[in-house]
């Protein structure tokens, strides 16, 4: 169990703000790592970003809510009005 002593408000922010980014920054080290190996095998653009995809989407941490829509298929945000995109164009005469 970690226990710390908290004698300012200041120490504990920054105590919650690294608990909390801790996973972040490991997921940070690990996609810098893909890349400098992606350029070490001599991989293409392409190839590399989809090399660090794959890497960040398998290591990623998802909620269990997240979790339990992916294995079910459903959708994580869905919209109750169609929406339809209506191009305007207005020309500007320019001297």
């Amino acid at each position: 169990m970690d226990i710390q002593y908290i004698l300012d408000a200041f120490s504990c922010v920054v105590y919650i703000i690294s608990y909390i980014s801790k996973a972040e920054r490991e997921l940070g080290l690990l996609l810098q790592q893909t890349k400098n190996e992606a350029e070490e095998g001599n991989l293409n653009a392409q190839q590399t970003m989809k090399k660090v995809g794959t890497s960040y989407l398998h290591h990623r941490e998802i909620s269990a809510q997240e979790a339990v829509f992916r294995v079910t298929g459903l959708r994580l945000r869905e919209c109750s009005r169609k929406v339809e995109f209506i191009p305007v164009l207005v020309k500007i005469h320019v001297e």
